[in-house]
């Protein structure tokens, strides 16, 4: 199993209209700071590619809620452009949230997707748990997922962040690579998928054994209710026809 690199944490998600963004901005002035990595518009892209079973094995787990599930994607910030992506794995028991990250250069990226197929990495190896998982699992590329985040940090926790994931969009994927199709995007978070009045923003609180007090109180001024939105889910809804096979994948080795 591979081990977490980054601390379990507890990610609860709810639905904001954009028109509540300044009023979320001017509550979490007092405890949270914006993250250094924001561009001049104030937030940064995110692209992933997420990968899955030919029949979708680790979205019908996302789907039928299975206790223990993962993500498996391959994730880069393409306003950065120093030619590096970040290998994920993101396991989830209940509630908690593990996850393994690991940075990787373009050249070893090619290599590791080249190698898909062949044996397994040695233990050794930096990109073996991710590698391995891929062949486990004979992991393909599903879904390329694109969207804005502005982001905070908590000033006086070990871990709490705060983020709003907009202008989220989705695009099917079959080629190993991060590089998008520019005409084939499709909105995921348009009224007519979210059913809401208006187009919308993911807001992830992020934190460890128990939330902050500010983010009980920020939830309860902006009155949200916590829901369940995964955009690597909603793609497969978009991009992609259902399909009957809906066995989750084996628990996490």
């Amino acid at each position: 199993m591979p081990l977490p690199s980054i601390p379990p944490r507890r990610e609860f998600k709810y639905l904001l209209t954009m028109d509540r963004l300044e009023a979320l901005g001017s509550l979490l002035v007092p405890w949270c700071a914006l993250d250094q990595n924001l561009g001049p518009d104030g937030t940064y892209p995110i692209r992933s590619l997420y990968l899955d079973t030919h029949d979708l094995r680790l979205y019908h787990a996302n789907d039928l809620e299975a206790v223990d599930r993962f993500k498996v994607r391959v994730r880069c910030y393409p306003a950065v452009g120093d030619g590096r992506a970040y290998l994920e794995i993101k396991r989830r028991t209940g509630d908690v949230i593990r996850k393994w990250r690991r940075k990787i250069s373009t050249a070893r990226w090619a290599e590791v997707a080249a190698a898909r197929g062949g044996p397994p990495c040695e233990a050794s190896d930096p990109v073996a748990p991710f590698s391995n998982l891929c062949l486990r699992h004979a992991l393909e590329p599903k879904v390329l997922v694109e969207y804005k985040r502005r982001a905070w940090m908590g000033r006086f926790e070990d871990y709490a962040r705060v983020s709003v994931d907009f202008a989220v969009r989705a695009q099917a994927a079959s080629a190993w690579s991060l590089e998008p199709q520019p005409n084939a995007w499709r909105a995921l978070d348009a009224p007519d998928r979210t059913r809401t009045w208006d187009a919308i923003g993911v807001l992830e609180l992020k934190f460890g054994e128990r939330a902050p007090s500010w983010m009980v109180s920020v939830v309860d001024r902006l009155g949200l209710s916590r829901q369940a939105y995964s955009k690597y889910a909603h793609g497969i809804d978009e991009v992609y026809a259902a399909t009957p096979i809906r066995d989750p994948a084996r628990r996490w080795a």
